[in-house]
């Protein structure tokens, strides 16, 4: 018989030496150790789980990224979404991100320092149609303001930059769909503005050739944005209208008088007899000299 121990009772002992280096400290304890091991339990215990985490009530999210600015968009200029074009110089924008040109949610913005056609006028449509391309309703635009935040009407004014970085207001003005209104105190880019309108009117660009009889507006004012309704001047007056010839009447023409120097006169020509002669008798109408005349 051989001393080597064989392999199958060589792993035996192995297991036994590894059980008993295990059970040793629950042994010392005396606490139980059952099939060479700690005693299992049915779960992790209350110290074993993790920290509870924030709940979707008290879970905090990031605010909402600012989409990039555009070469050409002033530092600090406020993003916004546009959601409808009104006219060629209004329009509804969604602030993105706050800031100090537009309050929260979806308000009215009219563009300061140009005015444009009304719809009705000469080429408003065309000025309508000319803002719908440069702000495109769904697309993200940036804002400033000026002295005044809005205008008489509630509407925010405001100095547009589209996404590629296009100044709207100044875009509107050098091809003729606008004309520069400063309204005091707001005249950031008052030179700008006019220059601008000098160079579309020289050139009969937009509403300057479209429409021959527009004279340029007051290129200052001290009223607010859009001047009050102009109201016609009264008609001129009209002379009461003179009657050529007297009216008729039903009354018959009186006698001529006899004592009256005019043509010879006999009774005959007299539609009565015995008539005065208070003031003489110049026909010889009377024969008696009792100062009638034609006796009877």
């Amino acid at each position: 018989m051989s001393s080597a121990t064989p392999p199958l009772r060589a792993a035996r002992l192995a297991r036994s030496a590894r059980t008993l280096m295990l059970c040793w400290p629950a042994a010392v304890l005396g606490a139980a150790c059952v099939g060479g091991g700690p005693t299992p339990t049915s779960g992790p215990t209350e110290t074993d789980l993790p920290p509870p985490g924030p709940t979707s009530s008290t879970a905090s999210f990031p605010p909402p990224e600012a989409p990039p600015v555009p070469p050409g968009v002033p530092v600090g200029s406020q993003p916004a979404k546009v959601e409808h074009v009104v006219d060629g110089d209004t329009l509804e924008l969604t602030a993105v991100a706050p800031g100090p040109a537009l309050r929260a949610g979806t308000v009215d913005v009219r563009l300061v320092g140009v005015d444009t056609p009304e719809t009705t006028e000469c080429f408003g449509p065309e000025a309508t149609a000319s803002l719908g391309r440069l702000a495109p309703v769904g697309s993200t635009v940036w804002t400033t303001r000026d002295q005044e935040l809005t205008d008489r009407y509630g509407r925010h004014l405001a100095y547009l930059w589209n996404d590629a970085g296009v100044f709207v207001n100044g875009t509107l003005v050098e091809s003729g769909h606008a004309e520069a209104l400063t309204v005091l105190p707001n005249q950031a880019h008052r030179s700008e503005f006019e220059a601008a309108e000098s160079r579309a009117r020289s050139a009969g660009a937009g509403l300057w050739s479209a429409c021959a009889a527009r004279e340029p507006s007051t290129s200052t004012s001290t009223t607010p944005q859009d001047s009050a309704p102009v109201v016609p001047p009264p008609p001129e007056p009209v002379a009461p209208e003179v009657p050529s010839e007297p009216p008729a009447t039903s009354e018959p023409a009186p006698a001529p008088d006899p004592a009256v120097p005019g043509p010879d006169l006999d009774c005959a020509d007299l539609p009565e007899n015995n008539i005065p002669l208070p003031h003489g008798d110049p026909h010889g109408l009377d024969a008696d000299g009792d100062g009638l005349g034609c006796d009877e």
